[in-house]
């Protein structure tokens, strides 16, 4: 029988009882790879909470600045999709029972006089915001255009209801909300409706969660344009670093008034 070569690797010889434990260290060694396996600890400590603060950064960025200031829906109620219906377009294509609106984000400070006199005629249909730099030669507003039309043979009754769906650091105090149907024009505001020069026209909010309903007649097969300008009013006492970077999502409720 041949001796075993005691040079020999093999993975049988590798695993023998006497060789399990053969690895010694001395103390030295033992506090340095101590040492290295906290200091490697550290490092992948380090690396995650770098990692957490870069995920919150991104929340923080992609969040602050993703997310629009402002947002506007329009909705033909459930019971009344059978007598109404919406469009953006002038020539009342892709008729729907649903408008997403527009939104604006970073939406300075304006006032009525810097909006164009003609926005209802501007705003032909959809969205025709001006996000500009809160100056008279550039403005800063929503508009917004859709028509109404009445699906039925018979002339009818609708009301529209203007609501508040959220909101975020009392923007409303300082917003302002014109609404041109078919080209009559009305300004709504937050009370009290004459403490801002030049707006002794206004018309109050009903309340904190409707701003504006009426119920009005529409003819048989007939269209109502409706204009919504909306932009935050420079010359409002509320209008202050405290409502900086607020929000608020408005929808209009359209509801047919059928016969009971």
């Amino acid at each position: 029988m041949n001796e075993p070569n005691p040079t020999d690797n093999s993975r049988s010889d590798f695993f023998k009882q006497e060789r399990k434990f053969a690895v010694k260290r001395t103390g030295r060694q033992v506090a340095r790879m101590q040492s290295l396996i906290k200091l490697t600890s550290t490092v992948a400590l380090s690396l995650l909470v770098f990692t957490l603060l870069l995920y919150c950064v991104f929340i923080v960025i992609i969040g602050g600045t993703g997310e629009e200031n402002g947002s506007f829906t329009v909705i033909v109620d459930k019971g009344s999709r059978n007598l109404l219906s919406l469009s953006e377009n002038s020539d009342l294509s892709n008729r729907t029972i649903k408008l997403d609106g527009t939104s604006v984000k970073d939406l300075w400070h304006c006032t009525y006089s810097w909006i164009p006199e003609n926005i209802d005629e501007i705003s032909v249909g959809g969205d025709n915001s001006s996000v500009g730099l809160g100056d008279k030669d550039n403005p800063s507003y929503l508009a917004y255009s859709y028509y109404l039309i009445n699906e039925s043979e018979k002339d009818i009754e609708y009301n529209y209801k203007v609501c508040l769906i959220s909101k975020e650091l009392d923007i409303d105090e300082a917003i302002r909300i014109m609404l041109i149907r078919n080209g009559e024009k009305k300004i709504f505001k937050k009370a009290p409706v004459n403490d801002t020069p030049g707006e002794e026209n206004m018309i109050e909010f009903l309340s904190d969660d409707v701003y504006t309903e009426e119920t009005v007649p529409i003819k048989k097969n007939g269209v109502d344009k409706f204009t919504f300008v909306i932009w935050v009013e420079g010359n409002d006492p509320q209008c202050v670093n405290d409502i900086l970077s607020g929000k608020m999502t408005l929808s209009v409720d359209m509801t047919a008034i059928q016969d009971s």
